[in-house]
């Protein structure tokens, strides 16, 4: 008698099989446990049939149990609620079944969205801080880099031995930093000053 084995943790189908012969009533085949003599169902794309008891648990004994036709994630990108990370499958949630509430297979648009209501909204709040966050990380980046390229010329103008070129570059990173230092982070757009041809 053919079998079909199913996943003793999902109640997904594995492989067919056949029933053991039973010595004492040869009428009677031996079923393997997790294995049951109903055929999976047919189903659609993203869905996959599953063996399960009425509490929704994989029966080792068949006659526990029945087919049911669940949504299949297991080849579908999900993500965290709480971070918008990707979901890794496993442990708590194989794929199978409907998705846990801390996850969702709409990816996050940005880091400003946030979950609510089943679905990711733009946190105008969070937009706007980090908005200020990536703008005072560049102009802390950028006065650096001016830093960086006018203690050369400083130091050339400072012994005499400055090139005409050199005097020249050091006022450009010089004014390129006063004008970073004068920029408002805090401002809905913001015009970035050219930095000095190097």
């Amino acid at each position: 008698m053919k079998v079909t084995n199913y996943d003793n943790f999902t109640g997904v189908p594995t492989s067919v099989g056949v029933a053991t012969d039973n010595p004492v009533n040869p009428d009677m085949p031996l079923i393997p446990a997790y294995a049951t003599v109903q055929d999976a169902p047919s189903v659609q794309a993203g869905q996959v049939a599953i063996y399960v008891d009425p509490h929704g648990v994989p029966p080792m004994n068949w006659e526990f149990g029945e087919w049911k036709i669940v949504p299949d994630y297991r080849a579908i990108p999900l993500y965290s609620v709480p971070s918008g990370e990707p979901y890794e499958i496993g442990g708590q949630y194989a794929g199978v079944g409907p998705l846990p509430a801390m996850v969702t297979d709409q990816p996050r648009p940005s880091p400003a969205h946030v979950w609510r209501d089943g679905a990711w909204v733009l946190d105008e709040g969070l937009a706007a801080t980090l908005r200020v966050d990536a703008a005072r990380i560049k102009r802390q980046a950028e006065s650096a880099r001016a830093r960086t390229a006018s203690e050369p010329l400083q130091m050339a103008v400072e012994l005499g031995i400055q090139t005409e070129a050199e005097g020249a570059a050091l006022i450009e990173w010089r004014r390129y930093f006063v004008a970073l230092s004068r920029i408002d982070v805090t401002a809905a757009t913001i015009e970035w000053p050219e930095a000095p041809v190097t």
